[in-house]
């Protein structure tokens, strides 16, 4: 579902895998400018658009910390 931390974490997970057989790979900051430009088109109210922030901002962080390794799962559950 649009806006929960899990869709952001598939969809962010979703670009970098598509980054390894493109010739022109977007970094995961290039990413991050574009989902929020794309969430505040999205977003039907400044409620929505607040809560879709927070929950890709928790989305980001999880995957930032994928990508350097640092453990640490994510718990759905958690947010």
């Amino acid at each position: 579902m649009y806006g929960t931390v899990s869709y952001f974490i598939k969809r962010l997970k979703e670009i970098m895998m598509n980054n390894l057989v493109v010739d022109q790979a977007s970094t995961l900051q290039v990413c991050y400018s574009k989902i929020k430009q794309e969430i505040r088109a999205y977003a039907e109210n400044k409620e929505k658009e607040e809560a879709y922030l927070l929950n890709f901002e928790r989305a980001f962080d999880n995957v930032r910390k994928d990508l350097l390794g640092q453990e640490g799962e994510f718990d759905e559950n958690e947010y």
